[in-house]
């Protein structure tokens, strides 16, 4: 396998071809991160087995989205190998216990569903994802150690330059209506959606206060994905010290959006508990002071590629309040954002 990377940062016209040699470097903590470069692609609990990888190009190629409007479908969804509802029903009742319980102030659950699909080539999966969602992040890694991934985030994690750096709180999800967009209204977000998005918010400025010195703090506000809403938080701030970025990722990942708190704690028993293997579902993905510009983003709305078999990652912030249907159809709806992708 030739390993390559292929990303189109948001509401951008051009793509980036990175061809990777040899030197692909593997870490075990986003501390190691500090004073490297890169492209970085990160599991959500970075072990020997699964580490981070730290891809280095030997070239790198910009190249233009043709035809923006013509999407290519390249390939065909045959059926479900995988929904596993039982195994979901069994983790999500055993989560809520422990939020009942008050173990955890919030905790993220997710599934995976596996698809069977012929003509499947992830290369033009991309340039698709490029078309559908033109305000994400989209990401394709071809590797021979992390496999065949393919994301189309609406998450900032980390990005930036020697000047302001930014981050966000990405909570609180529901589909969209089609009504129009009033980016600062709360009052349709249920108290489950806006106490889910607080937590999120509250402990990202006290991360970003220890490290740097924050500037500006906008939101909650509604965000549009593809064809749902999220409640957002944007975060604008300065580091106290650039070479330090390894640290400040460290200290926000994984954020409340896809893990809980206390962090530790709850990626524990996530690992443990869950019934799968996230792999990179809910790591992070992007360029690392890359031109001095770093664009880390959240691998959400993601799935791996194998040969005729895709598998489709998804997952929901549990509260108290949490009810089972409803937090597994807002999983499904995620998991449309690349299912429409294959489905046609």
């Amino acid at each position: 396998m030739v390993d390559f990377i292929q990303y189109r940062l948001p509401n951008k016209n051009q793509y980036v071809v990175l061809e990777i040699n040899a030197d692909t470097e593997e870490l075990f903590s986003p501390k190691e991160l500090s004073g490297k470069h890169g492209f970085v692609f990160a599991p959500f609990s970075p072990s020997e087995k699964e580490p981070i990888y730290l891809f280095h190009p030997n070239r790198i190629t910009v190249c233009e989205i043709k035809d923006p409007d013509k999407v290519t479908h390249s390939s065909n969804y045959i059926n479900s190998l995988c929904e596993d509802r039982d195994l979901y029903s069994k983790s999500f009742n055993l989560f809520h216990k422990k939020l009942i319980e008050g173990k955890f102030q919030k905790i993220v659950l997710a599934r995976k569903q596996e698809l069977n699909v012929t003509n499947v080539n992830p290369t033009e999966l991309f340039i698709d994802a490029c078309k559908m969602y033109p305000n994400m992040f989209i990401a394709l890694v071809k590797s021979e150690k992390a496999g065949t991934w393919l994301t189309a985030t609406p998450e900032i994690l980390l990005s930036g330059d020697k000047n302001e750096w930014h981050t966000m709180a990405l909570a609180g999800t529901m589909k969209s209506s089609g009504r129009d967009k009033n980016p600062f209204d709360l009052t349709e977000w249920s108290k489950k959606n806006v106490e889910e998005q607080k937590i999120v918010a509250d402990y990202i400025f006290t991360r970003i206060e220890k490290l740097a010195n924050i500037q500006a703090v906008k939101g909650p506000y509604t965000s549009y994905a593809s064809d749902l809403l999220h409640l957002r938080t944007d975060f604008s701030f300065i580091p106290k010290d650039v070479e330090k970025i390894g640290e400040l990722i460290d200290m926000l990942f994984p954020t409340p959006a896809v893990c809980g708190l206390p962090k530790e704690k709850a990626r524990e028993f996530i690992s443990e508990n869950e019934g799968i293997n996230r792999h990179f579902y809910s790591g992070f993905i992007g360029p690392l002071s890359m031109n001095d510009s770093t664009s880390i983003y959240v691998t959400l709305r993601c799935m791996s590629i194998r040969d005729n078999n895709c598998c489709l990652y998804a997952g929901g912030g549990l509260l108290v309040q949490s009810k089972e249907e409803n937090e597994w159809n807002e999983t499904a709806a995620k998991m449309n954002t690349m299912k429409k992708l294959l489905c046609f």
